[in-house]
């Protein structure tokens, strides 16, 4: 490793030499002294979401040991307080600190001998030896120490000096993010995207292609982009365009591109960026989508050309979406009509009115759709939830006994469980409806364990308990059912 690299490490230590801040550093350096034992009160370390050890050195030499070359000062020789202007000037200008000393006189007074042990250390030049053995867990530890003593700008600062991986660039952004400082914090959390769609830890290229290089940090590049997103996607676009640039962004991501820069009012740029997707042949539902928020005119009209060339179930929701949208609902609605007069129902289209039309225009026609579709699980599960929010107990208990009749009839479907409004509308349809389905239920635990929830929430009790014993036999390591059996035995509500 460099001078220049170790000196952008040593620096900081000397800053953090001061009273229990340099006990923390000695210690967690693998350097304990007779003054780290003292200092116990030192605050834990930091929890890492990374997972790594900070604690796992084992076998920790002294001080003495480890620089053997190393002499304590003479008294007259006693180095003056550290402050952040002598040791830590680009961290100061992160931070936005003025110029102070790091611990007050009395714990530098506690701390005398273990600031001249470590001033003998930093002169013996070993630590530059020790640092080249490992440095991303000094690295690791500096970090630690600077956000235990609540300066994440100088944590900032390190990061910027030398070369590490992307989850300490996103830990010190949740420090910063913390602390108020959210565009230091937009900064260190686009830096981890970067490292994390790049390369490794320390920014080297992987072997393999980009997909497999974002495979390895999905989970977390996921999440890191859609926090940047929301706080600055102006940012985020910059990445992903960075990256588009180079061909190296997979559909999904040049969708997240989209959104950024939509998210950001860069229009024209989002709307270049769809019509490229799309004109790569392929149908794209998601760019669609992106397009009817950019553009609804220009999807309508391709979403026209699509329901001709090339129709499918996504394309028509789609269509929908757009006429409903723009204030044309009656159009929407004709969608639906005129496939209920050729006999069949587009229960997608269905969900769509019932969840986002205006309640009296979609009512008048829900009452035919229910007729029409009786045995149509899904259709009536949709008809019952849209009765259930308008408050028609009454109607959405005819939905829900059609869904129970399926079931009920030994051919399958589900057991959902009613709405307690719902529920004392019919309660003596209901339970017979569930007394039935207990000859059907075989040994599906799942199912008796459906049918005893439901006999419950109607206050069948006893019968709720002995279906749940009977799921609990079918499937004793499952835990649903023993706690279940437990709230009940213990007074309490199992649901």
């Amino acid at each position: 490793m460099a001078r220049s690299d170790s000196l952008a490490l040593i620096a900081p230590a000397c800053l953090l030499i001061g009273g229990l801040g340099g006990a923390l550093l000695t210690s967690q350096l693998g350097f304990p002294t007779a003054a780290t034992q003292a200092a116990s009160n030192a605050p834990a370390p930091v929890a890492r979401p990374d997972g790594v050890d900070r604690n796992a050195n084992l076998a920790r030499p002294t001080a003495a040991a480890a620089f053997p070359q190393a002499s304590a000062p003479r008294p007259d020789e006693a180095p003056e307080p550290a402050t952040r202007r002598e040791f830590g000037a680009a961290s100061e200008e992160a931070s936005g600190e003025t110029e102070k000393p790091l611990a007050s006189a009395e714990e530098l007074g506690r701390a005398d001998s273990l600031v001249a042990e470590l001033t003998a250390i930093l002169r013996s030049g070993r630590i530059e030896q020790a640092l080249a053995t490992d440095q991303s867990k000094v690295v690791d530890r500096l970090i630690d120490l600077y956000l235990e003593v609540g300066d994440a700008g100088a944590a900032y600062g390190l990061l910027g000096r030398v070369e590490t991986r992307p989850g300490n660039w996103n830990f010190v952004a949740e420090a910063l993010r913390r602390a108020g400082r959210t565009d230091l914090a937009d900064e260190a959390l686009a830096q981890a995207i970067r490292l994390a769609l790049a390369g490794d830890s320390t920014g080297g290229e992987m072997p393999g292609n980009l997909w497999q290089i974002f495979q390895r940090y999905q989970n977390d590049t996921d999440a890191w982009l859609d926090e940047l997103r929301a706080s600055s996607p102006d940012v985020a676009a910059d990445i992903l365009q960075q990256q588009a640039s180079n061909g190296e962004l997979d559909s999904g991501m040049r969708i997240d591109l989209i959104q950024s820069l939509r998210e950001s009012g860069r229009v024209e740029e989002a709307l270049a960026e769809v019509e490229s997707l799309l004109a790569e042949g392929q149908v794209n539902v998601a760019a669609i989508q992106e397009l009817r928020e950019l553009n609804p005119e220009r999807a309508e009209e391709l979403l026209n050309s699509l329901m001709s060339s090339n129709p499918s179930a996504e394309i028509e929701l789609e269509y929908f979406r757009v006429l409903n949208s723009s204030g044309r609902s009656e159009e929407a609605l004709a969608l639906i009509l005129d496939r209920a007069a050729g006999g069949t129902l587009p229960a997608h289209l269905l969900r769509e009115a019932m969840r986002t039309m205006d309640a009296d225009l979609v009512g008048e026609q829900v009452d035919a759709w229910a007729a029409n579709a009786p045995d149509n699980v899904t259709v009536q599960t949709e008809i019952a939830q849209f009765y259930t929010r308008a408050g028609n107990y009454e109607a959405a208990a005819d939905a829900y006994l059609s869904i129970y009749d399926v079931a009920a009839s030994g051919n399958g479907g589900n057991v959902p469980l009613i709405p307690e409004g719902v529920a004392q509308a019919a309660q003596g349809a209901f339970v017979s409806r569930l007394d039935r389905m207990t000859t059907f239920a075989g040994t599906d635990d799942e199912y008796w364990g459906d049918i005893a929830d439901s006999y419950w929430r109607l206050g069948q009790f006893q019968a709720a308990e002995s279906c749940w014993r009977r799921a609990n036999e079918i499937d004793p390591g499952d835990g649903e059912w023993t706690n279940k059996i437990s709230a009940v035995e213990n007074g309490t509500d199992p649901l």
